[in-house]
């Protein structure tokens, strides 16, 4: 009988100390019970909604060779005129420790005011998503993308109506720059597949920069940082205002669905 109860009690010790164990465990977890949802920093939107008391979080995973990753939100006021969402929302980000912030409680990332965070060895960001006002539940979008230190070779172009011709293989990245001095500002154009300049093959993004190669652009019609942007067409060109004090401007051009041919040109705005 002693042998009995002492079995008992032993066993009743072990699952008490599995109990407060997982306890432990669950108490330094900073996420606190949900797995995170996991988003491509791959710049398309993911729509998603919260109710009332609701926090959401997601695990953004950025490419290897980023070395910052932007964050992008749509919400109730801010979302542009092609979507409307209902949710007045506020934005965190931290470390994959869940504690170390890159920013907090952030209510407006959309356009010019989307959050940009350098990164080091780790390429995965935790992002948590609440109510701003408890009253104003709904949906909002969410996007991710990033810039990369790429060993590039830029050719330089000059301000002109001709195009350069060229091509772009797998896994390479152009590099073009142009001296835009007494410049206020210019089109950076690329003709590609579906331009109307029929004849290339390639489907492309492009990012445009300073002469730093990392300080980002922003374009003039809606603020937004010039950066995997998958079209700036002759018949939807996009423009940027040049610094006046950093005339070189860089262009990197990289494969969005295909490889091939396309061609490029920078062009003065009023010209």
């Amino acid at each position: 009988m002693k042998t009995f109860f002492f079995k008992l009690w032993a066993l009743l010790f072990g699952v008490s100390a599995v109990m407060v164990s997982c306890s432990k465990d669950d108490d330094n977890n900073p996420i606190n019970d949900p797995i995170p949802t996991v988003i491509q920093a791959d710049n398309e939107w993911h729509t998603d909604s919260l109710v009332k008391g609701e926090i959401k979080w997601y695990k953004v995973m950025g490419d290897p060779t980023f070395v910052t990753l932007v964050v992008e939100w749509s919400e109730a006021d801010y979302h542009g005129t092609s979507k409307s969402f209902t949710a007045d929302i506020k934005v965190s980000a931290y470390h994959l420790d869940g504690v170390t912030p890159y920013f907090e409680n952030k209510d407006n990332g959309y356009g010019e005011n989307a959050k940009s965070m350098e990164l080091s060895a780790e390429k995965e960001v935790l992002v948590k998503v609440e109510l701003n006002d408890e009253t104003r539940p709904g949906t909002f979008a969410i996007k991710s993308t990033g810039t990369t230190a790429n060993e590039v070779t830029y050719e330089t172009l000059t301000i002109s109506n001709t195009w350069t011709e060229t091509t772009i293989a797998e896994g390479q990245v152009k590099g073009f720059q142009v001296d835009c001095t007494g410049k206020a500002q210019v089109y950076i154009i690329w003709a590609e597949a579906g331009s109307p300049e029929s004849g290339y093959t390639a489907d492309l993004k492009g990012s445009v920069f300073k002469s730093d190669g990392t300080t980002l652009y922003k374009i003039v019609d809606n603020g937004k940082d010039f950066l995997n942007k998958s079209n700036s067409a002759s018949d939807n060109p996009k423009a940027i205002a040049v610094d006046a004090s950093d005339k070189i401007v860089k262009i990197l051009i990289a494969k969005e669905t295909a490889v091939g041919t396309f061609a490029i040109k920078v062009v003065e705005v009023g010209n």
